[in-house]
C-alpha cells in the first residue's frame, strides 16, 4: 500500500492518512516500472531511469533502479513496498539515450 498525498488532501477534513493498493502485475507486492520511476522521480527531479531489475540485498529481495541524475549514473535499492533503501553512484550504469 502507498500513500496518496492527493487522496489525503481530498479527504484531510477526516483527519486520516489514505493509503492506496498498489497494481499489481502477478502479485500484490509486485511494483509496476512506472511506479519505481515515480518513486524515484519524487526525489530526484528530472532523473531519468535506464533499467530495472529484481535483486537480493541484505538478505531482501528488492528492485534495482538504475538512473541518471545530473549526469551521475546511481542506482537505488528498493524495497516491494516503495521503501527506499539505499542510493549509490554506479559507474556501470549506461549513461546513452
Amino acid at each position: 500500500m502507498f500513500y496518496n498525498p492527493l487522496k489525503a488532501a481530498e479527504n484531510s477534513h477526516k483527519n486520516k492518512d489514505v493509503w492506496i493498493k498498489a497494481p499489481a502485475e502477478t502479485n500484490q507486492n509486485a511494483l509496476t516500472k512506472g511506479q519505481l520511476k515515480a518513486i524515484i522521480k519524487q526525489r530526484y527531479k528530472n532523473a531519468r531511469v535506464k533499467d530495472v531489475d529484481i535483486e537480493v540485498y541484505n538478505g531482501q529481495k528488492v528492485y534495482d533502479v538504475d538512473f541518471i541524475y545530473r549526469g551521475k549514473p546511481y542506482e537505488a535499492f528498493i524495497t516491494a513496498k516503495g521503501r527506499i533503501l539505499k542510493v549509490q553512484i554506479d559507474p556501470n550504469v549506461d549513461d546513452g539515450d
